[in-house]
Order: structure tokens, then sequence, then C-alpha cells
């Protein structure tokens, strides 16, 4: 799968990797030199790297399967407050991942794979949430949760 790269600033130099990922740029700036590498269905990866003249520097940028984020707000059902410090997580048959919710009740999952992705909501004072979603890559999806206070919850 071929890959553009392009050192930023003070111009442009683009290359195309070979069938096993190799690639070669030439006419580099000496100095820290930015390069980014991006193919089809994968999120770009980018490092600086320090050019010196006459040698050859050896970068590895290493292109992980494309994500996406999930976001949204965990609120409580009665009353619409925000719930804080709740617990979401998000699985995929390949990963897991999870965030806290801050002060307003809101929370991102970053790095979400392509695909069914089950995202659930917890906090100890609330009857927990779930929603399953079918996730994209590159996409920004939004999950809410309002959730249920249970009977010995202290705002009850």
């Amino acid at each position: 799968m071929p890959e553009q790269l392009c050192p930023p600033p003070g111009g442009t130099v683009t290359g195309q990797s070979d069938a096993s990922g190799h690639y070669s740029l030439t006419s580099l700036d000496p100095g820290p030199t930015g390069l980014t590498a991006s193919a089809a269905g994968f999120d770009p990866a980018s490092e600086t790297v320090n050019v010196v003249p006459g040698a050859d520097t050896v970068v590895a940028l290493v292109l992980t399967p494309a994500s996406a984020t999930i976001k949204g707000t965990v609120t409580d059902a009665g009353d619409e407050s925000p719930v804080e410090g709740a617990t979401v997580t998000g699985k995929s048959p390949s990963n897991s991942m999870s965030a806290s919710t801050d002060a307003n009740g809101a929370y991102t999952l970053s790095g979400v794979p392509a695909g069914q992705v089950e995202v659930t909501a917890a906090q100890k004072f609330y009857h927990g949430g779930q929603g399953m979603l079918t996730v994209a890559a590159h996409q920004t999806l939004i999950q809410d949760f309002p959730l249920l206070r249970l009977l010995d919850n202290p705002k009850s």
C-alpha cells in the first residue's frame, strides 16, 4: 500500500513507499524536519527527525488502522444534571478503551477502531447505561447517557 510522505515546513518533498514499506526522500534541508506518512484506511503517523548533511537518517513510521472518536455526556435522567466521575467504556472485538466524565458530565473515547463497539456508562450511585454503535474510520460519534439514580444515591 503506497504511503505519501511529506516533511513540513520549508517546502514539501513527497515520496512513495515500495511494496515492503521502504521509502527514500532526498533534498531535505538539514536540521529538525517533520515527517508524516499516510495511507488510505490508516491514521497518519508523524515524527520529527534531525537531518544531518551527508548522512542517511533511518526513520520507521508505523501506521495504525484508521480510528474514530466517540464522545458525549452522562447526565442524571431525573434532573438532567451532569454526572461527574462516571466511567465510560468502549469495547470492540479487538480493543477496549475508557474515559471518566468531567464536571460537565462530558467524556471522549479516542482511537476507537472501526466496526461494532459496545459503549457503557457506570457510576456508583446510578444504574448503568449502554449502547451499541457501528463505527467508521475518521468519524466522531455522539453517545449520551441519561442514567437513573439508585435508591441509596445521596443526591435523592
